[in-house]
């Protein structure tokens, strides 16, 4: 229990960013992201999607936000199918989602979906990337 009188520090969500720090953040998220910082994959119909991977992500986000400024956490993570694959006998087809919530320490958050599937494989190494 504290003395009467003496301040506590904010919790987690409470502690807002001073002006140079607003400023700072401001500037490092309007900067364009370096070409190796930008991963690609093959998409459909033989497009290519550009993104970046997760430790690419924290990196950012710890370097823009420092160590204790953001958190994140997998609000919702579900398999959304596993089915046997109609192209191979013996392996599956999955797909997977996950929601995940990003909170800077001033309590400001955002939460976003992000799907993966697998096609014809093995059944762990399925769900394996899938949920990669």
């Amino acid at each position: 229990m504290s003395e009467p009188g003496a301040s506590r520090l904010p919790k987690f969500g409470e502690a807002g960013f001073s002006a140079d720090e607003r400023l700072r953040i401001q500037t490092l998220l309007s900067r364009k992201l370096a070409k190796e910082e930008i991963a690609t994959r093959p998409g459909p119909g033989g497009s290519k999607l550009s993104y970046i991977q997760s430790h690419q992500a924290f990196r950012l986000a710890n370097f823009i936000f420092e160590m204790d400024g953001w958190s994140s956490t997998v609000v919702e993570h579900k398999v959304d199918f596993i089915d046997e694959s109609k192209k191979k006998r013996g392996s599956f087809d999955v797909g997977v989602h996950a929601i995940v919530r990003v909170t800077l320490r001033n309590g400001s958050f955002r939460e976003d979906i992000g799907y993966g599937s697998s096609m014809s494989m093995g059944k762990g190494s399925a769900i394996e990337k899938a949920l990669k």
